[in-house]
């Protein structure tokens, strides 16, 4: 048997709570590893405990994601972009916490909103962006974790 790694689970109305954690143990026949995968997997859900230094570091991660969110948005507001929009969707997809969507009026501004977020980012907290663009249209700026 592999033992896998506790993943937390958030509530879905305070986005950096989290009400447990879930485990998911996949079965080998021999050695994990070396083994042969079965078709056997058992998840295990446990409260999180007061004191457990794995969830206070996995609320702490996630309060600081959702600082660098706020801070995007507020350099975007800097930058007067309309219609400003942080949308918490850690409940939907597993591979991130926050889309930050917001409107420009023009291709110079695309571009003075994306440097800005660009440089603020990579100054205040080490993310460098990787990202897509589509001239007179959009940009995309990804910071994975």
């Amino acid at each position: 048997m592999a033992t896998g790694i506790d993943k937390p689970i958030y509530n879905s109305t305070a986005c950096h709570e989290c009400i447990g954690l879930k485990k998911s143990l996949v079965y080998y026949r021999g050695s994990a590893g070396k083994g042969t995968k079965t078709d056997w997997m058992m998840h295990e859900f446990r409260l999180p405990a007061e004191n457990d230094k794995s969830t206070k570091h996995i609320q702490a991660k996630s309060i600081a994601q959702e600082a660098f969110a706020m801070a995007v948005a507020k350099v975007a507001s800097d930058v007067k972009a309309g219609d400003i929009k942080v949308l918490f969707v850690k409940p939907l997809v597993y591979w991130t916490r926050f889309f930050i969507i917001a409107t420009a009026f023009s291709r110079p501004q695309i571009d003075a909103i994306g440097t800005r977020i660009r440089d603020m980012a990579e100054e205040q907290y080490g993310k460098v962006a990787s990202g897509d663009s589509k001239p007179n249209s959009w940009t995309l700026l990804d910071f994975a974790a």
